[in-house]
């Protein structure tokens, strides 16, 4: 399966690059194609510059054994701060920074757990600062992701992006290698659009990534405040229709103009896990229930919930509503801290699940679009014939 995506990634890139020769006169096919080597070939050197390999080292318990785990880093600054994933480095009582066979020790100056990146920073400044995209969205641009992967610091792939996804987070045809998380996926123009952060699919054969315009404001915050914490509620739902739908009341303080008080719930959230200790088990959430809201904010979908969680202050009280065997229920939550311990044990507790259907449509999309650019170079071909 992985095989027959990498072909198809592939065969999308070759027919992009196939359009780029063929609208030149043919006698200058062959310096064009030389140009368009050296100019990718230049293009990931200069890029290399800019990333490095992290190493970090945690204690593994019960096992007594040191745990080692290789990612990738943005140097953003010229002062030794570098950005990279959250998740390879949470609990690491040691971090190493290894760019040019130097192998340098790194300070953690904050986690943001909003955005799941973290800052470094080494006193020893290497390579050059990398260069940020303001644009918002990517759709359709091939790009290059690059970071360290199977003992190589640098390992670039080509691929396209294909949009950004509901939770804010950039989706790209680009396979994911564990080492190349925290690396930075570019545009041709040498600019970072997003920081990868994570890979979904069965191979991890599509990549996310935290889009650039958002990088900015978490360093600051890191560098001023240290660690960015984020909402916690502790269960996992999956979406559910609710049939026949029930008739609500949200109370009046909780409600908006805009809100009618009595609305007719359809959909909601059935929680499916709660979690030991969470703001959800003291607050009484039962494994059944289904959050249909928090406050006057109605959910529908697992990312909203996700969405939403993060956006909550850690300590402050909300009212979650649920149905409870075909009863309205408004449950006082105080929302949690999201906690390495919690992210180590996979208690992400926001209720996010990954959508294969959208992965599949975006992608399709893209897929789409280039099938139509060969369709436009065999005509192109035939009127040269």
């Amino acid at each position: 399966m992985l095989k027959s995506f990498q072909v198809a990634v592939l065969r999308c890139a070759l027919a992009f690059l196939l359009a780029a020769i063929l609208s030149i006169p043919a006698h200058s096919a062959d310096s064009s194609l030389a140009n368009l080597e050296t100019g990718l070939s230049n293009l990931i050197y200069g890029l290399s510059q800019s990333l490095v390999t992290i190493e970090s080292y945690s204690h593994v318990e019960m096992s007594g054994v040191t745990r080692s785990i290789v990612s990738s880093g943005i140097i953003i600054d010229s002062s030794g701060h570098i950005i990279v994933a959250a998740k390879p480095i949470l609990g690491a009582e040691k971090i190493f920074v290894i760019y040019a066979n130097r192998r340098l020790p790194a300070k953690l100056i904050g986690i943001d757990y909003r955005e799941m990146i973290a800052l470094l920073h080494i006193k020893e400044p290497v390579g050059f600062p990398a260069e940020f995209s303001e644009f918002h969205s990517c759709a359709g641009q091939m790009v290059v992701a690059m970071g360290s992967a199977y003992g190589l610091r640098v390992s670039p792939s080509i691929g396209f992006c294909a949009g950004a996804r509901d939770d804010g987070c950039l989706q790209f045809s680009v396979p994911v290698a564990s080492g190349t998380v925290g690396g930075g996926v570019f545009n041709l123009s040498g600019q970072v659009l997003g920081v990868i952060v994570d890979g979904i699919g069965q191979f991890n054969q599509v990549t996310l990534a935290v889009p650039a315009y958002r990088i900015d404001d978490a360093i600051n915050y890191l560098k001023s405040s240290g660690n960015r914490y984020v909402g916690y509620l502790g269960v996992k739902t999956r979406e559910s229709l609710i049939d026949p739908p029930i008739r609500t009341t949200i109370p009046a303080i909780f409600a908006s103009a805009q809100n009618n008080h009595n609305d007719m719930v359809s959909v909601g959230l059935q929680v499916t896990a709660v979690f030991p200790g969470s703001p959800s088990m003291i607050a009484g959430v039962h494994p059944g229930d289904i959050i249909h809201a928090i406050g006057n904010r109605p959910l529908e979908t697992s990312t909203e919930l996700a969405t939403l969680v993060k956006q909550l202050e850690p300590g402050m009280t909300i009212n979650l509503e649920i149905i409870r065997r075909g009863h309205p229920i408004s449950l006082p939550l105080v929302v949690g801290k999201k906690s390495i311990r919690q992210m180590k044990l996979g208690y992400d507790g926001t209720g996010s699940n990954f959508h294969p259907a959208k992965t599949i449509d975006s992608l399709a999309s893209v897929l789409q679009y280039f099938r139509e650019e060969v369709i436009r170079l065999e005509r192109k071909l035939q009127s040269i014939d």
